[in-house]
């Protein structure tokens, strides 16, 4: 499973149309060409030259990290609000703390992509972003639009569980922009789902499809889970059948990862970051540190240019063809090609076919 962290950060992508990358921060704009070196946006430091066939971001990820539960294979971070927590979600303060604290760290951050196109992309991860109220999504998509601009006929994504919304909320959503999304089903098995600690029911799941299709969501991807313990052939079949029976444009497979700070691990044996010119970036991924970093960035405190850990082409070109499958646009290999050379291109293919 990929990893993310808390926070919000600028990084980069490549030409072509934009594959919105599921990294670390809560908010992390994406340039289309990958630099080289690193760029400051902090307030009163000198910007470090970058080269000049570097791109305006057009697509910005937004992590929401609430989920009512821990799922037994997740070292996501996310803040568990309880079994509860989609009937109370409306009020709860620490949802409407942390989106006003998401959109404080936007507005603080400093950004030279003023006069440059509009986002084409926003993505909304998590966690489970369709437990967050639409009049708090609205405000984060009000503060992408007045910093970043937004395209009129922008990609708005986000990853919706089952039992986490109704009609009623999801067409509120929709009225926002939101036209795609992804359903997290994992599998539609009662026992595969309590056996990883899902929050919902194969009920919900059919609910949830039905509730999609009434609404006329015409972008809608399902996420299933591979090689989950007490996973049989047969079961793994059922959930492909249903899955096709149920006509999504796109498909989601991820093959468990045991990772050892979760349920599965402690049973069968946090994050990733965003990138500015070639360098990767995270933030804490505890609330409270998270909070700590937005005050010493509101302050002048934070310097972006001394953080960071450089990124070989190979990893990033790694994580670019992963991640790119997330999105409908899918992977340019011409694009992918041109930004890191046909010898990177012929080694992932020998890498993944053999």
């Amino acid at each position: 499973m990929l990893k993310s962290t808390i926070g919000p950060m600028l990084s980069t992508l490549y030409p072509q149309k934009l594959f919105p990358i599921k990294l670390a921060s809560f908010c992390s704009a994406l340039p289309r060409s990958p630099p080289i070196v690193r760029q400051n946006t902090s307030t009163n430091i000198p910007t470090i030259e970058t080269p000049s066939y570097k791109l305006p971001p057009t697509s910005a990820y937004v992590h929401l990290p609430f989920c009512r539960k821990r799922c037994h294979y997740c070292d996501f971070p996310i803040l568990a609000l309880g079994s509860s927590s989609t009937e109370t979600a409306d009020n709860d303060p620490r949802i409407s703390n942390y989106i006003h604290l998401l959109i404080r760290e936007m507005e603080a951050t400093q950004t030279n992509f003023n006069q440059h196109p509009p986002l084409e992309i926003v993505f909304f991860g998590g966690g489970t972003p369709s437990l967050v109220p639409p009049r708090l999504v609205a405000k984060v998509l009000d503060t992408l639009r007045s910093k970043f601009g937004l395209c009129l006929d922008a990609e708005i994504s986000m990853e919706m569980d089952p039992g986490t919304f109704d009609a009623k909320k999801l067409k509120e959503l929709m009225g926002l922009g939101v036209n795609r999304v992804f359903l997290g089903v994992q599998a539609f098995q009662e026992e595969l789902l309590k056996a990883c600690g899902r929050a919902h029911g194969v009920d919900e799941v059919h609910e949830a499809i039905e509730i999609i299709n009434s609404c006329g969501v015409t972008n809608c991807s399902l996420d299933l889970i591979s090689s989950l313990p007490h996973q049989t052939q047969e079961m793994w079949e059922e959930s492909l059948k249903l899955t096709v029976e149920a006509n999504p444009n796109h498909v989601s497979v991820y093959d468990l990862q045991v990772e050892k700070d979760t349920k599965f691990g402690s049973l069968y044996i946090p994050g990733s970051a965003s990138y500015i010119n070639g360098t990767r970036y995270s933030r804490p991924k505890k609330l409270k540190d998270y909070t700590d970093y937005v005050k010493n960035l509101e302050g002048g405190l934070v310097d972006l240019s001394q953080e960071g850990d450089d990124v070989d082409k190979w990893e990033m070109a790694m994580d670019i063809v992963m991640l790119s499958l997330r999105t409908s646009k899918w992977l340019n290999l011409k694009s992918f090609g041109d930004n890191f050379g046909s010898e990177v291109v012929v080694e992932w293919a020998c890498g993944v076919f053999g």
